[in-house]
């Protein structure tokens, strides 16, 4: 026997169309939202991490900024596992201490007691570069390649040059030559189209150095809080670090920081465990460790007016078990870089990522090692 269905009035139909419609145009919309002011919502294809010079080489900044999107959704350990199986390439996290500076480390071991760590798993953390993200993609040199260009990372600040000019850029940095010809010379990320980069030497130029705007205070240890109010700043953004000290090699280490590196901008903050051994601090883990947040901070991207966002500490909550850090990124963007020919050949080009700045912050930062509680809270207002 068949089963007759009566199908529902004109008016229900309608209506039925009519929520179907809704739900799926809902779902839309909570698949294309934007996470802070970050959207992500297309970044699902896996990419093709290439190896050239060293370097991991990105073809075009798009490519570049594909990479991050799809990473970020994605916990670090991805990109980690992804970049230390690359062939022909030394990554900037894979260090381990046999590979630092030899001297420094001959130098050190005379100065500590007991330059041997106890039994516990070492991992390298740069000291420079803050985003997990980039800090990941680097190789040992702190470089990256996009449109050809070798992007390097410095305490002086970022430069770009090509492949075959690395060498002549490593001989001429330590100069007073190089120190001379940068003096007084930065960047402004607030010109919203490609422009020319400085040339420092020949055929190395200059990416993003930005004046110092507040002295970057000590770091101290002050019972419950650090640093004050106010976040320090370097060449690259705001940043600020404070310590629970454990013994005199051990510590928990605290950081809140905006930092613009021209081809990658970001902001965020970390709690970390680290071992000093060989005169490096090393991650080390903990049996517990987190942060959380709240506040707000301003950004020209993705608009091109100065825009206030905030965050909340839901949000931004991170905690990780036997682990040496938990970190929490709160927004981050990508520059566009391209070339162009002049007289002497080609030459890049860029259009910088804007930076962002912390308006009022504030982040607190756990730890548990050996049975024992650590807590510190980071404001900026």
């Amino acid at each position: 026997m068949k089963k007759f269905i009566t199908p529902p009035p004109p008016g229900i139909r309608q209506f039925l169309k009519g929520a179907v419609l809704i739900a799926f145009t809902a779902m839309l919309i909570v698949s294309c939202k934007k996470t802070n002011n970050v959207d992500v919502s297309n970044n699902t294809v896996s990419p093709v991490l290439n190896v050239k010079d060293g370097v991991i080489a990105f073809a075009t900044a798009s490519d570049f900024k594909a990479a991050m999107d799809y990473y970020h959704l994605k916990p670090i350990e991805v990109l980690q596992t992804d970049v230390k199986n690359l062939s022909g390439f030394t990554a900037l996290i894979a260090k381990i201490p046999s590979q630092v500076n030899t001297v420094a480390s001959t130098q050190a071991m005379v100065l500590e007691e007991n330059p041997t760590p106890t039994e516990e798993e070492l991992f390298y953390e740069d000291s420079l570069v803050q985003d997990p993200y980039v800090q990941s993609i680097m190789n040992d040199k702190r470089e990256i390649s996009i449109e050809g260009y070798i992007l390097r990372v410095t305490e002086k600040g970022v430069f770009a040059y090509l492949p075959t000019q690395r060498i002549n850029f490593e001989t001429a940095y330590p100069t007073d030559q190089f120190n001379t010809n940068l003096a007084g010379k930065f960047t402004n990320d607030d010109i919203n189209v490609q422009q020319d980069l400085q040339e420092i030497v020949p055929n190395t130029f200059l990416v993003f150095r930005q004046p110092i705007e507040v002295a970057t205070p000590p770091v101290v240890s002050r019972p419950g809080g650090c640093n004050g109010t106010t976040l320090g700043s370097n060449l690259f953004g705001q940043i600020s670090d404070c310590n629970d000290t454990i013994d005199n090699r051990r510590r928990i280490r605290y950081t809140t920081y905006s930092q613009n590196l021209g081809f990658y901008s970001s902001i965020g903050f970390k709690t970390r465990r680290q071992t000093r051994f060989l005169k490096v601090w090393w991650l080390a883990k903990a049996q517990n460790i987190s942060c959380e947040g709240e506040g707000s901070y301003e950004s020209k991207w993705p608009t091109t007016t100065l825009t206030t966002y905030t965050y909340n500490r839901l949000s931004t909550r991170r905690e990780r078990l036997d682990n040496s850090k938990a970190e929490s990124v709160m927004s981050w963007h990508t520059g566009q870089i391209g070339t162009k020919l002049g007289s002497n050949g080609p030459k890049p080009t860029f259009k910088l990522a804007q930076k962002y700045k912390y308006q009022k912050h504030t982040s607190d930062h756990t730890a548990r090692n050996n049975n024992v509680n650590y807590s510190k809270r980071m404001i900026h207002n």
